[in-house]
């Protein structure tokens, strides 16, 4: 996508933009001030890029330890999104490490029936 695109997205009511890291590294695997300068500079390049504050992160491939949770919160997010496919427990969720579901070429009907499996 090209940056106006992205502006366009952003400027709607439909989707809202979040982090990911500047370079989409495993992040348990980075020392702790790695870790956070690659979260803040992701952050930091996508609200430059949509001219509104990120309160969201998905962790890059899923990976997250506590380490990594820490630091996403040092980093300002509001709430983080890890890989597994689930509902969202109505009380006592981890707001750091919250189930998050990858969306495929699914038309709707697909999509819907995606939705039903992890409400089950």
């Amino acid at each position: 996508m090209t940056a106006s695109e992205v502006a366009a997205l952003a400027g709607g009511r439909v989707f809202e933009f979040g982090g990911h890291t500047a370079t989409h590294p495993v992040l348990p695997a980075l020392s702790p001030a790695e870790r956070r300068d690659d979260i803040r500079q992701g952050r930091e390049a996508c609200e430059r890029l949509v001219g509104t504050p990120i309160t969201g992160f998905s962790y890059p491939h899923g990976a997250l330890d506590d380490d990594s949770e820490a630091a996403v919160r040092e980093c300002g997010f509001a709430w983080a999104c890890g890989q597994k496919s689930r509902s969202v427990p109505t009380r006592g969720a981890d707001r750091y490490a919250l189930p998050r579901l990858g969306v495929l070429d699914w038309d709707g009907s697909a999509f819907e029936r995606k939705l039903q499996e992890i409400r089950a």
